[in-house]
C-alpha cells in the first residue's frame, strides 16, 4: 500500500491534526472522519445539523446519522453539547464545541459513577484556545498547584492564562478534596471551580476540630463573670453557672454547634474579646 501526497502551498491547502483521536479505538471510522472535517473548519464556525446533513445527504448523512456521530463523539470526549438559556430561561440555539483533544472521560469509566456530587460541575464556557502544536512552539509555563494534577498538560497552560493563581489553587484544592465527589473529569470540574469559586466542604471531624480551637480561643480571651465556670474539654464544652451543677453542655461535633454556641455565651453573659 503506498501514501500518495501533494505539495502542501496555498493552491492546495491543509490542516494540520493531532492524530490521536484517528486512533482512538472506541470511535468509528464514520466519526473519525466527521470529526476531521469539523476540524478542518475555521475557530469560529457554528456547527450545524441541518447543513452537514445536507453535505453529503446522498451517502445517508442524513440528520439522524449527523446526531448519532455527535453522540459518539460526546461519549468519548471529543464534542460538547450546550443549550445555553435566558435571562427569561429559554432555552437557545444547542452548540457544539468539538475538540482537538480528550477533554473527559467517557460516561462509562467516569470517576465515582454511582454516586452523585452535591453540587453540578458542568464545564465552563471556555473553549480549549491553545493548541498542542502550539504548546510545544514554547516553554509551557504554569502555576505549581497544577504540578501534580493528572490533567494533560496543555490544560494546565490554558489554565494558567485564563486564570490567576489564587483562583485555580482554589479550584485544585477544591477538586482535589476528599469530601468533593465528581461525576466528571477532573479538568472540567477544576475549570468549573475556577468559574464558579465554590467553598470547599471540611469533614466532620475537622469541623469538630476546628470548633474546639474556636471555643478554646474564646475561652482565652473571653471575660467569664462570677460564679460561673467554662471548660473546654475533649469532646464537649462545659458551662457551670449558680454551683457545681453544670448547665450546659456542647459536643463540638453537633450540627449548628457555632449558633448555639453563640447563644449559649449570651445566656450566661460570657463576653468574647
Amino acid at each position: 500500500m503506498s501514501i500518495l501526497r501533494i505539495e502542501h502551498n496555498k493552491n492546495n491547502p491543509y490542516v494540520i491534526l493531532n492524530k490521536k483521536a484517528l486512533e482512538d479505538g472506541k470511535l468509528s471510522w464514520a466519526a473519525k472522519g466527521l470529526w476531521a472535517y469539523l476540524m478542518s473548519r475555521p475557530d469560529d464556525w457554528n456547527v450545524s445539523v441541518v447543513h452537514l446533513s445536507k453535505i453529503y445527504e446522498e451517502k445517508g448523512g442524513g440528520e439522524k446519522a449527523i446526531y448519532t456521530l455527535l453522540n459518539e463523539l460526546i461519549e468519548c470526549g471529543y464534542c460538547e453539547r450546550k443549550q445555553p438559556q435566558s435571562d427569561k430561561g429559554k432555552f437557545e440555539k444547542t452548540e457544539y464545541i468539538i475538540s482537538e483533544f480528550k477533554k473527559c472521560l467517557p460516561h462509562s469509566l467516569q470517576r465515582d459513577a454511582g454516586e452523585r456530587v452535591a453540587v453540578e460541575a458542568p464545564p465552563t464556557n471556555k473553549g480549549i484556545i491553545l493548541s498542542k502544536e502550539k504548546e510545544q512552539q514554547h516553554v509551557a509555563v504554569f502555576f505549581d498547584c497544577l504540578e501534580k494534577t493528572e490533567i494533560e498538560q496543555y490544560e494546565k497552560v490554558w489554565l494558567s492564562k485564563n486564570y490567576d493563581e489564587p483562583t485555580v489553587r482554589h479550584a485544585v484544592a477544591y477538586a482535589t478534596n476528599p469530601n468533593t465527589k465528581i461525576r466528571t473529569s477532573l479538568i472540567q470540574v477544576i475549570k468549573w471551580a475556577c468559574e464558579k469559586k465554590p467553598e470547599i466542604s471540611i469533614s466532620k471531624e475537622e469541623d469538630a476540630i476546628k470548633n474546639k480551637e474556636g471555643a478554646q480561643k474564646i475561652k482565652d480571651e473571653a471575660t467569664i463573670p462570677n460564679g460561673c465556670s467554662f471548660e473546654v474539654l475533649n469532646k464537649h464544652i462545659e458551662i457551670c453557672f449558680g454551683g457545681n451543677s453544670i448547665s450546659f453542655v456542647l459536643e463540638y461535633s453537633k450540627s449548628g454547634f457555632k449558633e448555639m454556641f453563640r447563644e449559649a455565651l449570651k445566656k450566661y453573659g460570657i463576653k468574647p474579646k
